[in-house]
């Protein structure tokens, strides 16, 4: 029906229909490639962080003995994107679960800690409390985006910023090694 209401029709027009309805599909398959390579940047940060341990990786999950001797598991999924266990004789422990929002646009950050706050609702119905989110774009260093952020996603507990994390000279990642390796039980890499 739209095709009979334009006159005339020329490649021009069927080139801006094509896109006006696959449009949304191209950028969908965009941002799940930056979503990807958030993703694929936080676990060889892991990778590198906990090499000192000899882990092992299988697809996408990293097992070690932490210091006590017992295993840590950080598996990288969807809801959440990373989830990190520790094995005991009679439970898993789950110790944080980490959402990934690798869009570096502020304007539609608030989306992304949207969906954050849904994976975040399930994680912690699956026994986490520890709930990070990660995102590429900086919400610490401005105290009005950290202020905004919380009350945008509520239950996360810590917010870290990927590009600053995977810098060892800054602050942020001096507390995100500490804290995880507090948590997890092992000394990370500086």
């Amino acid at each position: 029906m739209l095709v009979e209401f334009i006159n005339p029709v020329s490649l021009s027009i069927v080139n801006e229909l094509q896109a006006l309805t696959l449009g949304a599909q191209f950028r969908g398959s965009g941002n799940v490639r930056v979503g990807q390579n958030a993703i694929d940047s936080f676990f060889n940060l892991i990778k590198l962080l906990v090499a000192a341990y000899n882990p092992k990786v299988k697809g996408r999950t990293i097992t070690l003995q932490n210091d006590s001797k017992l295993p840590v598991s950080i598996r990288i999924a969807s809801d959440p994107d990373v989830s990190i266990t520790l094995k005991l004789e009679a439970e898993e422990r789950k110790l944080v679960a980490i959402e990934l929002k690798g869009g570096t646009d502020v304007s539609n950050i608030w989306n992304r800690l949207g969906e954050a706050e849904k994976s975040h609702a399930k994680a912690r119905a699956n026994g986490f409390n520890e709930l990070w989110t990660v995102t590429r774009v900086d919400l610490n260093s401005d105290p009005e985006l950290q202020k905004k952020a919380r009350q945008q996603s509520g239950s996360t507990t810590r917010f870290f910023f990927l590009d600053h994390i995977a810098d060892p000279t800054t602050p942020e990642a001096l507390s995100f090694r500490q804290v995880l390796g507090s948590i997890m039980g092992v000394k990370l890499a500086p």
